[in-house]
């Protein structure tokens, strides 16, 4: 095989994923899809390619546009997977993102860069002085690094979910299992919901069980939306793709709402017949006050909830981002402030 300098591979890397995303349609890799969303591409979307994936519609976008070449094997056997590219075409992938070996370049030391007085005592710093409107107080039972993530994803869960009165007979569902979706099925499942995930695949059906789902369907097989139609009071959506916004409002009750409290990059359509034939909603939630983030700390400590997390030192934080963006945490990143050194 040719060895390719780096412009032709981003080239040759970017006409290689279009053309094989161009020929694989929707029905082929069992996508669900709306017949009154228009479609202007023959082949899968980039979105839908991403969820089959696993990884961020951004990332995949960066990827076919070959500007990410460093890529971890695990995510270039999903998109490989998504794909459902041959073994020739698989290892073809493989080369045109493989690192090209660096020539070593002689650099001069670092200068020792001075830390200011005030950051030398911030860092050493035990005690503080607030407004007590301003400060939530972290329970017996939480550690610190548990509690981190309960700030972000635990109150952006718990506000939709308490607000909507998931509970007992109430029949809840999360779309996506990821650092905001791992945090609603826990604490719905902790209100006494019954808890269903809806994810493109069932790659994670065993963690969703673990963290306290009843069931977990992949949205990527259309019996799905059959066979769940009618079933939910609440739906909470926790992804940034564009969906299919129609079938998963044909999954509500009578009287069913549909949250969404994350936001994709593009425009979403639907039909309003999707709402107003069983008196349904389409919200939105964001996070939550001082008071309800409160609430929601107290109710976690109650109930034994945490992020699930890693924890890692400041030197791991590039890697820990590029991780993020090619979706491969379960499911928080904690970073561990002692590892800074005034």
């Amino acid at each position: 095989m040719p060895i390719l300098e780096p412009m032709d591979r981003n080239t040759e890397l970017s006409e290689f994923l279009r053309s094989r995303r161009a020929r694989l349609g929707p029905g082929d890799a069992g996508v669900h899809v709306s017949n009154d969303s228009p479609r202007r591409v023959p082949g899968l979307r980039r979105e839908e390619l991403a969820q089959l994936a696993g990884v961020s519609t951004d990332y995949y976008t960066r990827l076919e546009q070959g500007r990410h070449l460093n890529v971890s094997e695990a995510v270039l056997d999903a998109v490989a997977r998504a794909l459902q590219l041959n073994d020739t075409e698989r290892a073809y992938l493989f080369e045109l993102t493989r690192p090209r070996p660096r020539r070593t370049v002689r650099r001069r030391p670092p200068r020792a860069q001075r830390v200011r007085p005030g950051v030398h005592a911030l860092l050493r710093t035990t005690h503080i002085v607030v407004d007590e409107n301003y400060v939530l107080r972290i329970p017996e039972g939480i550690s610190l690094d548990i509690a981190a993530p309960l700030l972000c994803a635990g109150i952006t869960l718990y506000s939709p979910l308490a607000h909507w009165n998931a509970g007992p007979g109430k029949n809840v569902a999360i779309i996506g299992l990821g650092g905001l979706g791992h945090m609603g099925v826990k604490i719905a499942h902790a209100m006494g919901a019954e808890v269903t995930v809806l994810s493109q695949t069932l790659r994670k059906k065993d963690d969703g069980l673990r963290l306290g789902a009843d069931h977990f369907y992949a949205t990527g097989d259309e019996a799905t939306f059959t066979e769940l139609a009618g079933t939910f009071d609440l739906i909470v959506n926790t992804t940034s793709a564009n969906l299919p916004l129609d079938g998963y409002l044909s999954l509500l009750k009578r009287d069913g709402t549909l949250v969404h409290v994350g936001a994709p990059e593009n425009l979403s359509a639907f039909n309003q017949f999707s709402l107003i034939g069983a008196r349904k909603t389409m919200a939105g939630s964001k996070i939550g006050g001082i008071r309800q983030t409160q609430e929601m700390l107290d109710f976690c400590a109650e109930h034994g909830l945490g992020a699930e997390i890693e924890l890692i030192d400041g030197e791991q934080i590039n890697e820990a981002y590029d991780r993020v963006v090619s979706s491969d945490v379960r499911y928080r990143f904690v970073i561990d402030i002692a590892s800074f050194k005034a």
